[in-house]
């Protein structure tokens, strides 16, 4: 599905109809709809019918509004239930999920038509509970959706209430972040001022993840005694080599003990309370004595080996799923992993990439050339770095840093994981070593001593999981999941600037940027500086507004969420009267509308 405003058709010879074959033949598309034909809609049927489209409606301009033009494949049964100059309303017969209705939208271009299109689109929400709401809405909602201009945004608050009244929740999108460019009007395609927006429905990808070492199953009698029968069995090789030996054969009979007895295992708090309630009315002299303490022991272990599987059972699930006892901390972690998950990059070339083997390509090539290890050696900086006289490292230093490690010192950097720490492809917890060090103790010491003397490590040991995190709002390119840049004074010379930074091959910015939340470097109007505190209150906001809550949990999000999430800064900085002033009316919003129902979706 692809909503583009045109900006006109063009003439005969316009790269614009070309283009949208393109779209079609790229994306599959079953409907497209265009905004701003400048056309009537006979003249954009006759233009349109190369397209492969076999439903068409539209309607013409009406002073200001209108050029609209809706076009449909014969896979999708669409019909059309209402038709204006600013919205289209249409029915899907043949969706099997939950969304039914579609309502494309133009928003009026004058701020002073805006609340009429509002308030259209409010009757028809409530009407049509489940819909999407996709197209052109005329208006920007929050400072980081534009570059430049003013602070001063109009009709931002206005149409941010009325779409949190609404219960309207925004579906997020990859790509560029700007898709709309002021006064840049022409036609051809070249200098078009309006992106095309896509709309995709497909199902997310699962992808397995290889085997952890459970911590509950490593200390029942069977699996200790099969580990300690593996690590005295003699191997030929290196120490490295031995140790991945036994620990492949460990692995493959913890995993296969592990999936026969988990079902097992659960906590009866009542039967355990009974039979220790019965041993201990036993209780006397000689025998009996010796059969209580022995049944509590074993009572214990089992119910502790119990604890540690629950534990992390919970602790794996809340990651993969969020916290089922709370939506908000649900909403939160699903809110995470879609804002980390990568769809698109643009290449070097400026062309976006969204297929999963074109991104493993791109990430791939792009490491590849920045750890190049035979690349062309680079000029020497024109500086004496000598007369910086910087500090250096004494002779005792340097002794002390080629000093062997020894066992305390492997041991002490073992205990130092955390025990639930993410394991590598192995699947091994730092539980599994620090549990058994009396058996496997070292022989990790004699691999990792066997490393640092000789500088070779297996492919299995040096393999782990790589994650790109985001650094920057919107990432667009694969640098910017680098979280290394250069950072220059305004009174630093751009070409410095620039020579520094394609010397050690990273990015710069053109401001200091935040610490914690907070500006780094402020310029004179506070206001425009602290409007983006309005926006995180205005974005936490929108993405509670799909929940019900009560009252007590409103309380909670505005007093240890939303306040809290800017309190580094009122703490730091004497914030401008009217920046508090509207974040108290948005924190009201949350107490206003935020059991409203929910109607639906807009792009």
């Amino acid at each position: 599905m692809c909503s583009w405003n045109c900006r006109g058709l063009g003439s005969e010879d316009s790269p614009k109809v070309p283009f949208l074959a393109s779209l079609v033949l790229s994306f599959g598309l079953d409907v497209m709809f265009l905004m701003e034909t400048m056309v009537d809609i006979h003249s954009a049927r006759q233009k349109l019918s190369s397209l492969p489209f076999s439903g068409f409606c539209g309607v013409d301009a009406e002073g200001l509004s209108g050029d609209l033009v809706l076009l449909w494949s014969s896979d999708v049964q669409l019909v059309p239930l209402s038709v204006c100059s600013n919205l289209v309303l249409c029915k899907l017969s043949n969706v099997h999920n939950e969304i039914r209705y579609m309502l494309f939208v133009y928003g009026a271009p004058h701020l002073a038509d805006r609340s009429l299109v509002w308030d259209k689109i409010s009757l028809i929400l409530d009407q049509f509970l489940n819909i999407i709401l996709i197209g052109d809405f005329n208006q920007v909602e929050f400072l980081d959706d534009k570059l430049g201009g003013a602070s001063i945004i109009p009709g931002r608050h206005a149409f941010m209430q009325w779409r949190l009244e609404n219960g309207l929740i925004d579906i997020p999108f990859s790509g560029c972040p700007y898709t709309w460019t002021n006064n840049h009007h022409d036609n051809t395609l070249s200098s078009n001022d309006h992106a095309p927006i896509i709309l995709r429905q497909e199902s997310a990808v699962h992808t397995s993840r290889p085997y952890r070492i459970e911590n509950w199953c490593l200390e029942p009698k069977p699996v200790v005694d099969f580990i300690s029968n593996v690590l005295h069995r003699v191997y030929l090789g290196l120490p490295m080599f031995i140790l991945c030996s036994k620990l492949s054969v460990i692995r493959r009979f913890m995993l296969n003990w592990c999936i026969c007895h988990r079902r097992l295992w659960g906590i009866n708090w009542r039967d355990l309370s009974s039979s220790m309630v019965s041993a201990a009315n036993a209780i006397s002299t000689g025998a009996a004595g010796t059969l209580f303490i022995t049944t509590k022991e074993e009572c214990v272990a089992r119910e502790h080996a119990t604890f540690l599987y629950w534990r992390q059972r919970s602790k794996v699930r809340w990651d993969a799923f969020g916290d089922g006892h709370s939506k908000i901390l649900f909403a939160s972690v699903q809110a995470r992993k879609r804002r980390n998950c990568i769809s698109s990059l643009e290449n070097e070339s400026g062309d976006w990439i969204s297929s999963p083997p074109a991104l493993r390509l791109l990430i791939c090539d792009f490491y590849s050339n920045l750890f190049e290890v035979n690349s062309a050696a680079m000029e020497p900086l024109a500086y004496d770095w000598d007369n910086l006289q910087l500090p250096v490292l004494s002779q005792h230093q340097k002794d002390f840093l080629m000093v062997a490690f020894s066992p305390k010192d492997i041991r002490a950097a073992m205990f130092n994981i955390a025990d639930d720490k993410s394991p590598g492809p192995d699947g091994f917890l730092a539980t599994f070593f620090k549990s058994h060090r009396g058996l496997i103790g070292s022989q990790v010491v004699a691999a990792v001593q066997f490393f640092f003397a000789h500088g070779y490590m297996l492919k299995d040991w040096n393999r782990s999981f790589l994650v790109l995190l985001p650094k920057v709002q919107d990432p667009v390119q694969v640098i910017n999941y680098q979280k290394s840049f250069v950072k220059f004074s305004l009174n630093t010379p751009q070409d410095y600037r620039d020579f520094l930074a394609a010397s050690l091959r990273l990015g710069q910015r053109h401001s200091l940027g935040t610490y914690l939340g907070v500006p780094v470097d402020l310029g004179r109007s506070k206001c425009a500086t602290f409007y983006d505190l309005v926006d995180c209150i205005a974005r936490r906001i929108a993405n509670f507004s799909s929940l019900h809550l009560s009252s007590a949990a409103k309380l909670v999000v505005i007093n240890y969420v939303q306040v809290a999430s800017i309190t580094h800064v009122l703490a730091v900085f004497k914030i401008p009267q009217t920046i508090c002033d509207r974040i108290d009316s948005l924190c009201l919003l949350v107490e206003i509308f935020a059991s409203l129902p929910r109607y639906g979706h807009h792009s």
